[in-house]
């Protein structure tokens, strides 16, 4: 697994969702939060960046933990703070149920704990996206769900995120975005939310299209003592497009905790 290792202080651990390496994180999050006296570590999962192809077919959530694990111990990161982004939330809160002891706290932003009939239909949609574009325009495709409307009215933005895009010497493979997409797909922690004990903040952007609000609420609901923040005017790339925002409410959080 490729990983990055930086800052001084108590560790957070950066998990990242479908298709996206490491990279959003170091870009957006890593300054701030090293800043603040943290260390951070950041990561390709299995089948995206430099980790690479999965050496086994099809897999569930629980591969991706064991993988979290495997580095966290070798590592020597014994209770980290643990923030999961859209699919990698699923895999925090998988985490937080196999080892309820290993977690400091939880940051579970722009996810759910089981997709609906929605967003199921919405991620076989992007499969087939993904089979059947290029991968500009399948980033493009995906942008427009992930991003508001107000993104798309700033021209340099778009240009650097889609300059980004297609000088990214690491594109993920047809056959990883499908592995990572069935993985999320069957994911369900829903009649399991109670188990999580671990102090946990639950953050959505009020406009996430790829998941909505009210899997947030689900979420929060679920988990006894959880902290639910929606950000304004977000969508679901809270950690690029909102990483202001998103950056200030997780790390007054962390400093609780």
């Amino acid at each position: 697994m490729y990983y990055e290792l930086s800052g001084q202080g108590h560790p957070v651990v950066f998990i990242s969702g479908i298709t996206l390496d490491h990279s959003i994180w170091k870009a957006f999050q890593v300054p701030e939060f090293t800043a603040a006296g943290f260390s951070c570590l950041v990561f390709d999962n299995r089948d995206v960046g430099q980790t690479g192809e999965s050496p086994t077919g099809p897999y569930a959530i629980g591969q991706f933990v064991d993988d979290t694990v495997g580095l966290l111990d070798q590592l020597g990161l014994e209770s980290p703070h643990i923030v999961g982004y859209s699919m990698g939330g699923m895999i925090a809160q998988e985490l937080a149920l196999k080892l309820p002891n290993r977690a400091r706290s939880l940051t579970l932003l722009a996810t759910v704990p089981k997709l609906d009939a929605y967003g199921k239909a919405l991620i076989e949609s992007l499969k087939a996206a993904k089979r059947n574009l290029a991968p500009a325009e399948f980033s493009w495709t995906l942008g427009l769900r992930a991003f508001t409307y107000r993104f798309f009215n700033n021209p340099d933005a778009v240009k650097m995120w889609m300059d980004r895009v297609i000088a990214n010497p690491y594109p993920q493979s047809v056959a990883g975005f499908i592995r990572q997409a069935d993985a999320a797909i069957a994911h369900d922690t829903l009649s399991r939310l109670a188990r999580i004990t671990m102090p946990t903040h639950v953050i959505v952007g009020e406009e996430d299209m790829l998941t909505p609000p009210r899997h947030a609420r689900t979420l929060a609901g679920g988990i006894s003592g959880a902290v639910l923040t929606t950000i304004s005017e977000g969508g679901h790339a809270l950690p690029t497009e909102k990483a202001a925002e998103f950056n200030r409410v997780a790390l007054g959080f962390l400093a609780q905790h």
